[in-house]
């Protein structure tokens, strides 16, 4: 059984999960050594609680997880804790990740504040919508939040450092 990797991504622009898609060849390579059980930028899964788990996400287990962007709301807090659970070794993938990068921007405001003025000029009345929220009271990075084991900077980290991260960690 190959190992298992598994990607999720919380305040982030994808850009991190793009520079690993550029890796070219060396993906190639990788792919021939794993298993990709969860992958939102790329394979639909749907998060569903656990049997009897009141409410926690079940995510696959898998033996590398690697985690991009901050951490925002309750929601995004919710899917970190979930990888951490089902990963035996997480990566913070990308600057959002391993130090909230640029949209740890907001944390120079009140939350309040922040998503008033943003959504004034999105629709010039200021009316935040229901999908915001469960903000939390700024934006983390993972470390802040759960145990990380390997930290994995840059915007985007260059694609060859992601591939020799994830064959080091294999090997």
């Amino acid at each position: 059984m190959r190992p298992r990797l598994s990607f999720e991504w919380l305040h982030a622009c994808s850009g991190c999960e793009i520079s690993l898609l550029n890796s070219g060849e060396g993906l190639l390579e990788l792919l021939e050594r794993v298993e990709i059980v969860h992958f939102p930028l790329l394979m639909d899964h749907k998060y569903r609680p656990r049997a009897g788990g009141a409410g926690e996400i079940d995510l696959p287990e898998a033996e590398i997880g690697l985690v991009s962007g901050g951490v925002a709301s309750e929601e995004h807090l919710a899917v970190l804790r979930a990888m951490r659970r089902s990963c035996a070794t997480l990566i913070g993938f990308g600057t959002c990740a391993t130090h909230g990068g640029i949209p740890a921007l907001r944390n120079q405001w009140p939350v309040a504040d922040a998503l008033q003025t943003v959504f004034a000029i999105a629709d010039g009345q200021g009316a935040i919508p229901a999908a915001m929220a469960g903000q939390l009271d700024r934006v983390y990075s993972i470390d802040e939040q759960i145990k990380v084991d390997v930290s994995l900077p840059g915007c985007p980290p260059r694609p060859e450092t992601i591939v020799e991260v994830i064959q080091a960690l294999l090997d």
